[in-house]
């Protein structure tokens, strides 16, 4: 998301415009797309800026004369956009569980949602109803990080285990954000494969131990965890 112009009034408070209803309503678009709406699709056009060179699929213009524009780096594009008073009217984000990297977060939330669970630490750090945000890559990351076994049950951590998981997930995922931050949407994707450890990087070294990554058993190649750091116990 971006944003451009600045703004022309001194209004407390802003609302869309009509071109904000028109690419509201348009859920799935890509850049040049024949569906979207005239209004939308000349405003992508005229907005795609050299801030980046991915394309914008969707422009919300308010009232005091900026915009806000979204884009997508990536080569197959689907967008669904809500305009609401609060997140949790939007029922995807409403089901969603608590949010790791907050600042609210606590050790102790974290021992509840692994308290009893008979489910593989790698499945449930990607639970979204428990962890928001925690997708297959960086659960990798976090379970490297931890130096704990991917398919290793929840409830079988020890106090040790569970202190060490969390530190994991605030570490990995705050370091991701720092890295990321204002770089340009159609290089987010090749930074964050570059700072990778395990993820993706099946027969490469492990940049702690010096051991073979290799795939985590079951994977398909999909998820990748280092032998030597996260031995099945």
């Amino acid at each position: 998301m971006r944003w451009s112009g600045e703004p022309t009034t001194d209004a407390a408070t802003t609302t869309a415009s009509t071109d904000a209803t028109d690419a509201a309503t348009t859920t799935t678009a890509t850049a040049a797309s024949t569906d979207a709406t005239p209004t939308a699709a000349t405003d992508a056009a005229k907005l795609t800026t050299a801030t980046t060179s991915a394309p914008t699929i969707a422009v919300l213009s308010f009232a005091d004369g900026t915009e806000l524009l979204l884009a997508d780096g990536g080569t197959w594009l689907s967008l669904g956009l809500w305009i609401v008073d609060e997140p949790a009217e939007v029922p995807a984000i409403a089901k969603l569980g608590r949010d790791p990297a907050s600042a609210d977060d606590t050790a102790d939330q974290l021992d509840r949602v692994l308290a009893g669970r008979r489910k593989q630490l790698k499945a449930l750090l990607q639970e979204q109803e428990q962890l928001a945000g925690i997708g297959n890559a960086y659960s990798d990351e976090i379970l490297h990080a931890a130096r704990l076994f991917p398919l290793t049950h929840a409830a079988d951590l020890d106090e040790a285990q569970r202190a060490a998981l969390f530190a994991a997930v605030r570490s990995v995922l705050g370091g991701a954000f720092a890295r990321q931050r204002s770089v340009p949407i159609d290089e987010l994707k090749a930074r964050k494969i570059a700072a990778m450890a395990v993820h993706g990087r099946t027969g490469e070294e492990c940049p702690d131990c010096g051991g073979v990554v290799a795939d985590v058993p079951g994977s398909k190649g999909a998820a990748q965890y280092c032998p030597v750091c996260q031995p099945e116990r």
